[in-house]
């Protein structure tokens, strides 16, 4: 049982109340042990567990340990009450969906639902609104649970739906797109509804370069193989990287092929200790023998690995800055993507052992998942004009080295001042709130009411640039670009010129939230594995409640999910 569980149900009941007046609640109580199974991911069995009723004996012997079934029955009243007011707080809201099926190893597939939206503070929040089983893979099973779902919800505006590259998401999403055409709150009929996720393209796009150096890879995975599965070599190899004094202290790590990040890890790792093999290979006479299959790696083979570790180095950090949970990436993805084609682009110019050739089949490949933008979803590119720091310059500079059309940046603006002509219509400068409560007495008043006056000041100034026929969205370009890059908070730039730019913050909230990676469905089905196989029961809607409510309860910047987001940010700039 995880220490937070105990403490939250030890003392919550307690927050906030003086000692000498506490009265024990034993419905508080059990709501605080459902809260806390909740946020910790445990199941109601965990509750059974001899060492924890020891312990709350003696904690607090007036709290009698409730049932599985009185804890099944706690959870789902918590998820009903977080469920309904997280419902007025999308009431009106404009959100973006992820959406991804799962077939646990019982056979039985899951759909989950997630909500991605920024809260009145610009703070981004992602809650799963749906975790439900469906019967299989189909169009028809995914767009009807999705349709389902908004309308339990409520939720009539939506700016993107993510979802899997594959033949039923296009038609679910085909089928959903006219269902919601119609309405006054789609946004040019739904033209940029449908998004695919871009793992799958970081992924093809490793695959293709592993492939240009396949034989290399075989090599090197069977030589690491045959150290690794064989306790004896694996010492003697271990000797080697001694007397060759290499500090990577890191050790060989096999791969699965089917896996490329896990294929990179294994090449990283072995390409530091190159010396170290080929002295092994030196000391082990009967090593090659048994590699047979693919050969020994040599020194061509490791010169290849190691120019083609620095695109998977950097598609690596894609995957990572992607992962974060609590920050926004869809504006960043144009530049990270930036650093490959830039990286092939060198190469083009190399007369070393192909290479050249092998980066220009490798640029035609991605020109073919980056070039045909008449086709693409534009997402990306608005999202990368609405940061102060790029805004259109990079489209309009760098369309050859990014290997586009020098269309490309006039193409992005139309498509940025059409999108913002509907969101004209749909919204009006007066209709613009401050993020911040009204203050209820003293100093804070006073602040208020000054601050209240620059608001009022800064909107007068929107609305004259509007009589003066210039919008948001032109007095935004007009402007020079931030050169703030050391982990620069775009929320927070929106969120402090919000009221310069009354319409076309409106835009950034919805653009800029659109998410592009599943990772966190990932993650959700990950736990869900380990839920569903924790407890005995129906489990389904079990699911539903332990893996929604979570998000719903926890705060946005809880300190876990800030660790992870550092960590990756951190990781990925060291890549």
């Amino acid at each position: 049982m995880k220490d937070h569980l105990i403490r939250t149900f030890v003392w919550t009941a307690r927050d906030n109340q003086d000692p000498d007046k506490f009265v024990f609640s034993r419905k508080d109580s059990r709501k605080a042990l459902a809260r806390s199974l909740i946020c910790d991911e445990q199941t109601p069995s965990d509750v059974q567990r001899e060492k924890f009723r020891i312990f709350m004996s003696l904690a607090c012997p007036s709290f009698r340990i409730p049932s599985c079934s009185t804890v099944n029955r706690d959870c789902y009243e918590l998820f009903e009450e977080e469920k309904t007011k997280l419902k007025s707080i999308l009431c009106n809201k404009r959100v973006s969906l992820s959406v991804d099926a799962w077939t646990s190893e019982q056979e039985t597939t899951y759909l989950c639902v997630k909500a991605h939206f920024l809260d009145s503070k610009w703070k981004l929040q992602k809650n799963v609104l749906e975790f439900c089983p469906i019967s299989d893979h189909s169009a028809g099973a995914i767009g009807k649970a999705v349709e389902k779902c908004l309308l339990d919800w409520g939720i009539d505006k939506i700016f993107a739906i993510t979802v899997e590259d594959s033949q039923s998401n296009d038609v679910a999403i085909h089928n959903l797109k006219t269902r919601f055409s119609n309405s006054e709150n789609s946004l040019l009929g739904g033209k940029y509804l449908h998004l695919r996720y871009i793992d799958n393209v970081i992924k093809i796009m490793a695959s293709d370069s592993l492939q240009e150096i396949g034989e290399s890879v075989a090599r090197i995975r069977e030589m690491v193989h045959s150290i690794v599965l064989s306790p004896a070599r694996l010492i003697k190899f271990k000797e080697c990287v001694e007397l060759e004094k290499i500090g990577n202290k890191r050790m060989l790590c096999m791969d699965v092929p089917t896996n490329w990040i896990s294929t990179f890890f294994m090449l990283d790792t072995a390409q530091k200790l190159q010396k170290a093999f080929e002295k092994f290979q030196e000391s082990d006479p009967h090593c090659k023998s048994e590699t047979r299959g693919a050969g020994m790696p040599n020194r061509d083979d490791w010169q290849k690995v190691e120019w083609f570790i620095q695109i998977l180095r950097h598609l690596y950090g894609l995957t990572l800055h992607l992962s974060c949970s609590r920050h926004v990436t869809t504006n960043t993805i144009f530049a990270r993507l930036f650093e490959v084609h830039h990286l092939l682009s060198e190469w083009q110019d190399s007369t070393e052992m192909g290479i050249s050739s092998m980066a220009r089949r490798l640029r035609e490949k991605y020109t073919n998942y980056w070039g045909k933008y008449k086709e693409m979803n534009l997402v990306i590119y608005l999202a990368l004009i609405l940061d102060p720091r790029y805004k259109l310059e990079i489209l309009e500079s760098l369309p050859s080295e990014l290997h586009l059309t020098p269309e490309m940046g006039e193409i992005a603006r139309e498509a940025a001042f059409t999108l913002f002509d509907e969101y004209k219509r749909l919204y009006v400068p007066e209709k613009s709130s401050s993020s911040e409560k009204e203050p209820e007495s003293g100093v804070r008043s006073f602040r208020s009411d000054f601050e209240k006056y620059m608001i009022q000041k800064k909107r007068e100034e929107a609305l004259a640039a509007f009589a003066d026929g210039k919008s948001d969205l032109e007095t935004y370009l007009d402007e020079p670009t931030e050169q703030d890059w050391d982990y620069f908070d775009v929320l927070g730039w929106w969120k402090g010129n919000n009221h310069r730019f009354p319409i076309l913050s409106n835009m950034a909230r919805d653009l800029l939230v659109v998410p592009v990676s599943r990772a966190a469905l990932e993650s959700k089905f990950s736990r869900a594995g380990y839920i569903r196989d924790s407890f005995s029961g129906k489990g389904s809607k079990m699911l539903q409640v332990l893996l929604s409510t979570k998000s719903w309860l926890l705060p946005p910047h809880s300190s876990s999910c800030v660790e992870d987001d550092v960590q990756n940010l951190e990781e990925a700039e060291r890549i």
